[in-house]
């Protein structure tokens, strides 16, 4: 879709400048200039503070507000599972619907979050929907 995008941009300019290829040339040359879009990114920053654990419901919730998904939906376990060593561990599940472009529909994806409290279970659950659903590493695996 960005590239249509980019695309029509680049034909309406064409037309307008009257099929000018130096000029053409030198909006192009402006919008793909990866270093300005790159200029405020700290590099160094292993993952932006957005994906991490402690803002992933935030996050998961403004996507929902750009529309890019549907609002999460949690569901968390009504009890806590104790294991073997006698924790207690609370389980939440997180729904969301993300639209897909190239199908144009929904993809429903659910994740599903481990904490030794209902918060904590909750954030997980919508930390691991970011790291699934951008492909990032996931720092809480086990």
């Amino acid at each position: 879709m960005k590239a249509d995008l980019f695309e029509a941009i680049i034909g309406a300019i064409a037309i307008d400048s009257g099929w000018d290829i130096k000029r053409l040339k030198n909006i192009i040359i402006k919008m793909l200039d990866i270093e300005r879009f790159f200029r405020d990114v700290d590099c160094r920053e292993k993952r932006p503070n957005k994906f991490k654990l402690e803002n992933a419901i935030n996050t998961l919730k403004e996507l929902a507000e750009r529309g890019e998904c549907s609002m999460p939906i949690y569901q968390i376990s009504e009890k806590p599972i104790i294991d073997d060593n006698g924790k207690q561990w609370w389980h939440c599940r997180c729904n969301v619907n993300f639209r897909n472009l190239q199908w144009m529909g929904l993809w429903t994806k659910y994740t599903e979050g481990y904490g030794t409290s209902k918060k904590l279970a909750k954030k997980m659950a919508a930390y691991n929907m970011l790291c699934d659903h951008y492909g990032l590493p996931n720092e809480y695996k086990n």
